[in-house]
């Protein structure tokens, strides 16, 4: 990318100094066109005009030698003047090289129907040539990349032929580069998409794996060590019933995981359907579900209406209930429950927010949050298989948003998210 970049500003640069130096010589163009427009109303003083004239000339000639731009005239065919900067571009020493050689010699056989359509433009319908690349021939064999304009006029009494070129031999090479530059990138994207592809077709062969092959093993650890427990728990000691139990509710944390991961590929692999959403509403729902879940315990809840955002209502609806959820569970410890969600503005932007008054953390952990299987409290405190909040940070970067939190031991804690 650096490369691209660099080859990106020689283009600009080159570009630039084109524009000077074209805008240069319209100015000199212009300044000769109004002198000699002066000398022609003078016609009182004959020896004055002609003066003033040949001033004119001269310092016509003079900005034309001095141009920076190669500037031919060419009449009948063939070069009949050419400045400097035309001696320079043609790789020829003397100016004499080229007068009188014929304009065809050094046309690119590529250019040369382009260049016989301009040449009737200018010498039949007495039309100035607007900007257009050619390939010039120089006396050497090189073949250059030039921009050209054509404008008609007399020489010495005859129909000719002003051409103004620019080498552009350096740009076309840096815009060549920059093409293949991109056309490089273009590839590397194919192929990354490709393996995208394909790792997610080896996900979704391995959710479909974990949910039909890794299932039916555990029901039946838990179902045989159920049915050991109901037929032989008169002669099992006390002991072996506690392990047995310990070996169920094993089986079942592990089918809660599995449940955990599906979840977390789909929200990886699926497709997102975008529409309108009420956070807002969802928030009441899911804490309306949560306050069944537990009538005996004292709770204060705030929402804020009509949060309105742009995403899919299933994945967002997943992300609240796993960040809700979490504010209930870590509050649960508390003589009175309190969550508010709500929207506020940080450095202008729209940030939506969870808040608790449960266990909160330690902030110097808090990169480990949204990493899947990452607890910062032990199981044994609270219930959970470290995976709700890795859910969360997919469902929110797949909408193209953010999500952190911040929080406090036993002070609480809010997690914020963006959506566009």
């Amino acid at each position: 990318m650096k490369e691209l970049q660099h080859l990106r500003k020689r283009v600009s640069d080159l570009e630039e100094r084109e524009r000077a130096a074209t805008k240069a010589f319209a100015m000199c163009r212009s300044d000769e066109t109004a002198n000699s427009a002066n000398s022609s109303c003078e016609i009182g003083d004959p020896r004055g005009a002609e003066a003033r004239l040949r001033d004119s000339e001269e310092r016509y000639r003079s900005l034309v030698e001095s141009s920076p731009d190669a500037i031919v005239v060419h009449s009948a065919g063939r070069y009949v003047y050419v400045n400097g900067a035309a001696v320079a571009l043609y790789g020829a020493e003397r100016a004499d090289q080229l007068i009188g050689k014929p304009l065809a010699d050094f046309v690119h056989l590529d250019v040369r129907d382009l260049v016989r359509t301009r040449i009737r433009q200018i010498y039949e319908e007495k039309l100035c040539v607007p900007l257009s690349r050619q390939k010039l021939v120089r006396l050497d064999g090189e073949v250059i990349d030039i921009e050209t304009i054509g404008i008609p006029m007399n020489y010495r009494g005859e129909p000719a032929a002003q051409i103004i070129m620019r080498d552009i031999t350096a740009r076309v090479k840096a815009e060549g580069e920059i093409r293949r530059l991109n056309d490089e990138l273009e590839q590397r994207v194919r192929e990354r998409t490709a393996q995208y592809e394909m790792v997610n077709r080896e996900l979704e062969s391995f959710c479909y794996s974990v949910s039909h092959d890794m299932r039916a093993p555990l029901r039946h650890i838990e179902g045989y060590t159920r049915i050991f427990l109901e037929e032989f728990a008169e002669t099992v000691p006390e002991s072996g019933k506690e392990y047995l139990t310990r070996i169920c509710n094993a089986t079942r944390r592990m089918e809660t995981l599995i449940d955990d991961l599906l979840t977390l590929s789909r929200i990886t692999t699926g497709t997102l359907t975008l529409g309108d959403v009420d956070l807002g509403a969802m928030a009441r729902e899911i804490c309306s579900e949560l306050t069944a879940s537990s009538p005996q315990r004292r709770v204060r809840i705030v929402i804020a209406p009509e949060v309105m955002v742009r995403g899919d209502a299933n994945l967002l609806r997943v992300a609240l209930e796993n960040l809700l959820g979490n504010a209930w569970k870590y509050s649960g410890k508390r003589e009175e429950t309190e969550i508010s969600f709500g929207v506020e503005e940080q450095d202008g932007k729209r940030v939506c927010y969870v808040r608790d008054n449960g266990a909160g953390f330690n902030m110097a952990y808090s990169g480990k949050l949204f990493g899947a299987f990452q607890r910062l409290h032990h199981r044994h405190e609270f219930e959970g298989t470290g995976v709700g909040l890795a859910t969360v940070k997919r469902i929110i970067q797949r909408h193209g948003g953010s999500v952190w939190a911040e929080g406090m031991v036993n002070a609480g804690a809010t997690f914020y998210f963006t959506l566009p």
